[in-house]
């Protein structure tokens, strides 16, 4: 037995320089070798319901005893689920947050919704309890001063950590989640049963029900005006490369007047202002908690999402709860894995999975009846709710129980990177009620990492025109009277907009400062209204000198169109715009390629010359094309026509589809490839002599399935 002995010492030592998980470890040895005699206690003083190991303690539930952590423990596992509320649960996650320890476990909660990690809790310990006569009760202390003391660079975190996912009880604090400030009119407060001062609304939280003591979130709208709403911002998320949706998941409680609402947006400060609409309800007179779940699909990688409170007419309750967003993982997964729903079903050795409802042949209690949101379909690999440290599965193996599952991690995106926040040098904002014209409101200006309202104390029109068509493309405005004012720093005032081009297209064209920190404004805050924009009536008969040029493009062949019609400044009507009025613009303003880039031994040329047969068939008019012609001497090499730089869609594929007419070609090889992923060609033909094609024109179209962004 000597050398076998040596030999499984040695996989032993081999395994934990790896870094693997000890009690795999632990698992293999005691396979391959029963007979070896381990001393595996670290401690005469382990509890009887735990396993006490050289580097983890395994817990079937709370020990009696009290729990001592030896030196070199690393981890401690709890394999039933917890009552988290009882104060000795908490009084060991304290102790293993100070000596850096993993702890791993759910909770058993009140409600029937997914359990809390352990390490949602231990990470948010500091806030947890508070003595009141001898007694501990959950700290539910009002946060409303958190909005004026947010200390982070930007309000939507651009300087911190994105995460991948986000989830929230508010039992403890609001975990990231923010107020936005004058963008919006009223905030959003946490409540506890304990602390409700009113019987109208939720008397519990959803998560740990009447018998527990956990938070939710109330939209203020007590004595707001109709139309009045709150913004709720989640903390930075971003998705990984390969994952393209997310879920988002929260219990909500509405009540009251029908006008009332609560919507859902998601947004992309890196990129844009503005909110794309997901969702709105309204209240049905339930007076309960009520789930609502969505699957979104996000257009950059970089998002946020926004819960928007919205006042009716009459009195209303607005409630929120127990907050989940989450990657939709097939192909990876991201941290431990928990949110992997991919259809893997082999281990790392190459066992199979045994189906999660079966018992044979290893007895287990994941049952998917019994956890019925972990998603234990078939034999898929799956990690319910993280309970190791990434995808795993029981084997069909008689004597291998469980093993890791082949699966490989998600890769982080590609940095995405702007010039500016919001995609613009001088963000703005018109805010005004819902169900009022929202081209009529206070101006916002994002700055030193929030949004501040603008001091009027004198404005030109060419400020207000450069405002008015940044904010809403229209070309003329004028000063309002306000009906609400902002709160907090005001940082410009609106006399230090000055000295703007005309036509001003957005703020970037006048001189904006100095910047100054104001706390009240002498005046009022700046109000417009940008809707008075009336375009001119053209007659049939009249002549007209009309210029077009692009504005607010991050390249020079992007953007909006600007019409200049006889010194008269105004945009397009997108109504019937179709790739024919898109092709007449961008000739006129000299994009004959759109932005594609000739290079090479010869040049691409456009052209519409009468008799020429046009691809796309335009009728009468004379279509544009582009071509290359190489006649006797001409030199033998090689031509390229670039596109412009394209951002990769998460998991989708981008189609390229042209038309391609040849003539009297003798030898000539053509092909269509992603400059980023040069050793990957995606279409490819050699034409060989003798030939000489007929005069037509043949569609081409392949499918790049690719991994980078497109060029």
């Amino acid at each position: 037995n000597g050398p076998y002995l040596l030999s499984t010492a040695n996989l032993c030592l081999a395994l934990m320089k790896l870094e693997e998980d000890i009690s795999l470890i632990i698992g293999i040895l005691s396979s391959i070798a029963t007979s070896v005699n381990i001393n595996r206690s670290t401690s005469t003083n382990c509890p009887g319901n735990c396993k006490c190991l050289r580097n983890e303690i395994r817990c079937r539930s709370v020990p009696v005893t009290p729990l001592t952590f030896q030196e070199g423990v690393k981890r401690i596992i709890f394999e039933e689920s917890l009552l988290c509320s009882d104060e000795s649960v908490f009084r060991i996650l304290e102790e293993a947050d100070r000596k850096e320890i993993e702890v791993i476990g759910v909770c058993l909660k009140a409600s029937s919704t997914q359990p809390n990690q352990l390490t949602d809790i231990i990470n948010r310990r500091s806030t947890l309890f508070k003595t009141n006569n001898g007694k501990n009760q959950l700290n539910m202390s009002p946060i409303r001063q958190e909005r004026a003391t947010f200390n982070g660079p930007s309000v939507y975190g651009f300087n911190e950590k994105a995460s991948y996912s986000s989830n929230c009880s508010f039992d403890l604090n609001t975990c990231g989640w923010r107020q936005l400030k004058n963008i919006d009119m009223f905030d959003w407060s946490r409540k506890s049963r304990q602390l409700l001062d009113t019987s109208y609304g939720p008397q519990n939280d959803h998560t740990q029900g009447p018998s527990g003591f956990g938070g939710f979130m109330v939209a203020d709208t007590d004595d707001k005006m109709y139309g009045f709403f709150g913004d709720y911002l989640s903390p930075p998320l971003v998705l990984p490369h390969g994952v393209i949706y997310f879920q988002l998941t929260f219990y909500y409680y509405l009540i009251g007047d029908t006008n009332a609402a609560l919507s859902v947006f998601i947004t992309y400060p890196r990129d844009s202002v503005s909110l794309v609409h997901i969702a709105t309800i309204r209240p049905n007179n339930t007076e309960k908690w009520q789930k609502f779940t969505y699957k979104a699909y996000p257009i950059f990688s970089d998002y946020r999402v926004i819960i928007r409170g919205v006042a009716g007419i009459k009195k209303s309750a607005i409630a929120i709860d127990d907050i989940s967003i989450t990657p939709i993982e097939f192909a990876c997964y991201t941290g431990n894995g928990k949110y992997y729903t991919g259809s893997a079903t082999q281990t790392l050795s190459g066992l199979t999975c045994q189906k999660w409802s079966s018992q044979f042949p290893h007895q287990h209690n994941f049952k998917p009846s019994l956890y019925p949101d972990a998603d234990l379909t078939l034999n898929f690999c799956r990690n319910p709710f993280g309970s190791r440290s990434r995808p795993w599965c029981f084997t069909t193996a008689s004597n291998v129980t469980w093993e890791y599952c082949s699966i490989p991690t998600c890769k982080p995106p590609f940095n995405q990177t702007t010039s500016h926040f919001f995609g613009i040098q001088y963000p703005l904002q018109i805010v005004s009620r819902i169900h009022r014209n929202p081209n009529v409101g206070l101006v916002a200006l994002y700055h030193n990492g929030g949004w501040s309202t603008i001091c009027n104390d004198g404005i030109s029109q060419l400020a207000i025109q450069a405002i008015c068509s940044q904010v809403t493309s229209t070309r003329k405005g004028a000063i309002t009277k306000a009906q609400f004012q902002g709160v907090g720093t005001i940082w410009l005032r609106s006399s230090n907009i000055k000295n703007c081009s005309n036509p001003a297209l957005d703020l970037s064209l006048c001189s904006v400062g100095p910047f100054t920190s104001m706390s009240k404004c002498p005046n009022s805050n700046l109000w417009l209204d940008c809707s008075n924009d009336i375009s001119p009536t053209i007659e049939a008969n009249q002549t007209n000198d009309v210029s077009l040029s692009l504005t607010n493009g991050k390249f020079s062949f992007q953007g909006f169109i600007t019409v200049n019609n006889n010194s008269v400044v105004s945009g397009i009507c997108v109504q019937n715009w179709n790739f024919k009025a898109a092709d007449v613009a961008c000739r006129q303003m000299g994009e004959g390629l759109c932005g594609w880039q000739s290079s090479g031994a010869l040049t691409w040329t456009t052209s519409a010359l009468s008799g020429h047969y046009d691809p796309a068939n335009y009728g009468s008019a004379p279509g544009f094309y582009i071509y290359l012609v190489m006649r006797a001497g001409t030199p033998v090499g090689t031509t390229a026509l670039t596109s412009p730089k394209m951002l990769k869609l998460y998991g989708g594929n981008t189609y390229v589809s042209l038309q391609l007419y040849l003539i009297d070609v003798y030898s000539g090889e053509l092909s269509i490839q992603n400059v980023f992923e040069p050793k990957t060609m995606f279409y490819f033909h050699k034409y060989m002599h003798p030939i000489s094609l007929q005069r037509n024109w043949t569609q081409i179209t392949t499918d790049l399935i690719h991994r980078r962004d497109i060029k």
